[in-house]
């Protein structure tokens, strides 16, 4: 495919990084490919495949190598942060051997992109009392990328949901504004569907068992994971 934006998606989850970047592709004319996607959770491999008619969605990105990669430009991941080691001993920094972290750095060393797009929860702002996110940018630019953080809200964009993730962003040239105009900000009622039919689904089976319609009105629900109790919260 020529003129082409190939990317890959690591850690995808159900793809919603991916589904961000083709729709600003598209707005912009440019064509763009998944050369590489990967995620180890079962139930996200399947919303993923449904949700992009994608069958070649692999596993564990430590066990792909990266000869195996095909050369991309733009690198997705909402990659998950386990503890940092404490060995690190460079100008203080921590050492990203042994976390997920690492995986995107081989990658990026290796494959040289044009640039990248991390997400991570807002939690990896002052973790370790900021020491993590040092690390992680400290690494990125010694790859020789612009990097630019920020934390942004997806209530300020149109989703009616407080979600607040940091993005990373980096590219070889320049560095990226993230400093987005704040949109309208629509609640739930505005994009609820309504007339269709309840899902049959054991989930919404046992929530029924408990509970009436008119209880879960205007009501969040809490769900433990592994738990047999649903608890309503106001």
């Amino acid at each position: 495919m020529e003129n082409c934006l190939k990317f890959i998606d690591l850690f995808a989850g159900l793809g919603g990084m991916r589904i961000g970047l083709e729709a600003a592709c598209k707005s912009l004319d440019i064509k763009s490919e998944c050369v590489l996607s990967s995620e180890i959770k079962s139930h996200a491999i399947a919303t993923y495949k449904k949700n992009f008619q994608d069958n070649k969605i692999q596993g564990d990105i430590n066990r792909i190598a990266t000869k195996d990669i095909p050369d991309f430009d733009i690198l997705l991941a909402g990659f998950p942060c386990q503890p940092f080691s404490t060995a690190g001993k460079r100008e203080g920094f921590l050492d990203t051997r042994g976390t997920l972290f690492f995986e995107i750095e081989r990658i990026l060393q290796a494959k040289s992109p044009f640039g990248f797009i991390l997400e991570k929860v807002e939690g990896l702002v002052k973790h370790d009392r900021g020491r993590t996110l040092s690390t992680i940018i400290n690494n990125l630019q010694k790859l020789g990328y612009q990097v630019t953080s920020k934390v942004l809200n997806a209530v300020d964009f149109g989703i009616p949901q407080n979600r607040k993730r940091i993005y990373i962003v980096g590219n070889k040239f320049y560095p990226i504004s993230l400093d987005f105009p704040i949109t309208k900000r629509n609640n739930l009622k505005a994009i609820l569907q309504r007339g269709y039919p309840t899902l049959e689904t054991e989930f919404v089976k046992k929530l029924l068992e408990r509970y009436s319609v008119q209880e879960l009105i205007g009501k969040a629900i809490k769900d433990k994971r592994g738990a047999h109790i649903l608890q309503l919260v106001a």
